[in-house]
């Protein structure tokens, strides 16, 4: 999910959120400054500039009115400039972004980004009494694609899984790759766990299709461990942890199956295979 204006605020990194919302204060400052100065200006009758062109006038020998042009060319130069510059910071602070809080390979959020992401989720379920279900994926037997194929094949594997991942959740949800062939969803259900198979299903969908690098077909299915918040954890570790503890319980099921960390019967069956 890439990082934009349009971005929910719960879903940025906290120090962009920051950034954000002290450039609209100093904006919403600067304007109050300015309309408190017109409005002095109006109430207390100061008549500025008639009062410059009038002081120029009396004094014409002095060429006042070449300085005055002056200094208006070089304001206006040192407001394009600072325009310019900042459009330059602008970019730069999206490209360090990038490179901060996303992956390289599948430009998805990055283990940074999702920790943010979680513990911004945590809190928001703390304050609402809602819940938060941490899904850890992990390949099966990829590591024979990187043996018989290479790196470069497995890396062109994990970018198009991730973008076929990236294109079944929605916007209020997260999608991230922790490294090798890890991916981390995150979603938040206010009410109850009861779609939570909707929500595994759409993953699970993923699988149906093989992938094609080079004209070769690529059949991937992988094991997936679920947690949720509170029950399993109240931290954005100890939920991450059960997720990978329930993933190992998937795996020992066979291939392309899910598992929970812990029973509940609001929860659907504890593992289902996605065939």
């Amino acid at each position: 999910m890439p990082l934009s204006s349009k971005t929910p605020d719960h879903l940025k990194p906290s120090i962009i959120f920051q950034l954000q919302k002290s450039a609209r204060f100093e904006l919403f400052l600067g304007l109050a400054i300015v309309v408190l100065l017109i409005a002095l200006s109006v109430f207390l009758k100061i008549e500025l500039i008639e009062k410059f062109y009038a002081f120029t006038r009396a004094h014409e020998e002095w060429e006042l009115d070449e300085l005055f042009l002056s200094l208006f060319w070089l304001g206006l130069g040192a407001i394009i400039y600072v325009i310019r510059r900042m459009r330059d910071i602008k970019i730069l602070n999206r490209e360090i972004v990038k490179h901060a809080y996303y992956d390289p390979i599948t430009h998805l959020p990055n283990r940074t980004l999702a920790l943010d992401r979680l513990e911004k989720q945590i809190h928001s379920a703390k304050r609402h009494s809602e819940h938060v279900v941490v899904a850890f994926l992990d390949f099966d037997n990829f590591k024979a694609v990187n043996d018989t194929y290479g790196h470069d094949v497995g890396d062109a594997l994990i970018k198009q899984v991730g973008s076929r991942l990236s294109n079944v959740i929605r916007s209020d949800e997260t999608i991230a790759r922790l490294g090798g062939d890890e991916f981390l969803l995150i979603a938040m259900f206010k009410h109850n766990l009861g779609d939570v198979p909707r929500l595994l299903s759409r993953v699970q969908a993923t699988q149906d299709k093989p992938y094609m690098i080079n004209n070769q077909a690529f059949n991937i299915q992988y094991s997936i461990g679920i947690s949720t918040y509170p029950e399993d954890g109240e931290t954005s570790q100890a939920l991450i942890k059960a997720a990978d503890i329930a993933m190992y319980k998937a795996k020992r099921k066979g291939s392309g199956y899910y598992a929970f960390y812990s029973e509940d019967p609001n929860k659907p069956t504890q593992t289902n295979s996605s065939h």
